[in-house]
């Protein structure tokens, strides 16, 4: 159970962005200068970063809710 530390968390900018809330349990979300926890009901947005970075979580059960917008939508709501 959980999303182990891999290269499968790895998420790559890509321009499409993706909301992710942990329903239950908590994210791990870090790069090579900085490591932030997102816990349940804290909201992540990703993929409009423009460094890769690692998603994880610990071993225990897992649920997220997972929102992935076009390029120009992502953009119209989070104008980074």
């Amino acid at each position: 159970m959980g999303i182990p530390r891999s290269e499968n968390s790895i998420v790559v900018p890509h321009s499409s962005v993706k909301l992710i809330v942990p329903i239950f349990g908590k994210l791990t979300a870090e790069n090579s200068r900085l490591s932030h926890e997102y816990p349940e009901s804290k909201i992540l947005v990703t993929g409009i970063w423009d460094h890769p970075v690692s998603i994880y979580s610990s071993k225990v059960k897992i649920q997220t809710l997972i929102f992935r917008f076009k390029t120009t939508g992502g953009y119209r709501i989070f104008p980074f």
